[in-house]
């Protein structure tokens, strides 16, 4: 099953609201039920209700390992131009989450460090895993994806031949390939 440094989305119900597209899904982080997150598309926040304090906590520690990892250079660049809004967001953000460390509160951890960029990620491979599921099933060995693309591989194919086609793209040559990042 797909997962991100060990956070999943289970029971996840797709929905189409006034702004968009949104979803409804209990959160897992290790393998245990933390809360639920829905995006109603209307415009509006994300509404996320965590079981406890320490699923909140645990979760929000995730999301700045992942900021780490995938920071969001748009924001970043922001940063570099708006000095002062980084830092007001700084002071904000320590207020509000005293459990993360000084040396966690980065331009790169604010940039990313809402729970919308890792569902964001985690739907995009969990969608590709559906799909490779599909394919499987018909006998291809492998799939890229590269934006909304989906290139699936015939068995006739090396593992070389498709890592030189899929030239750039995300390849997937089993269900474990959708764990990414393991550790936290």
């Amino acid at each position: 099953m797909a997962k991100i440094m060990n956070f999943q989305m289970k029971n996840i119900k797709r929905l189409t609201g006034r702004e968009g597209y949104g979803c409804t899904a209990s959160l897992y982080l290790d393998g245990k039920r933390i809360g639920t997150y829905a995006d109603y598309a209307d415009g509006g926040p994300e509404d996320v209700e965590y079981i406890s304090k320490e699923a909140e906590e645990a979760m929000m520690k995730t999301i700045i390992a992942y900021a780490k990892k995938v920071p969001n250079e748009f924001v970043i660049n922001l940063y570099q131009e708006r000095p002062e809004q980084y830092k007001k967001e700084c002071e904000w953000f320590r207020k509000t989450h005293p459990y993360i460390p000084e040396e966690d509160i980065t331009k790169e951890t604010m940039a990313s460090n809402s729970i919308v960029y890792i569902v964001s990620d985690f739907l995009k491979l969990f969608d590709a895993e559906k799909q490779f599921k599909k394919f499987s099933k018909k006998g291809y060995v492998a799939i890229s994806v590269e934006g909304n693309q989906i290139f699936a591989y015939p068995p006739n194919y090396s593992k070389e031949q498709i890592m030189a086609e899929a030239d750039g793209g995300n390849i997937y040559f089993s269900l474990d390939d959708f764990n990414i990042m393991q550790e936290v």
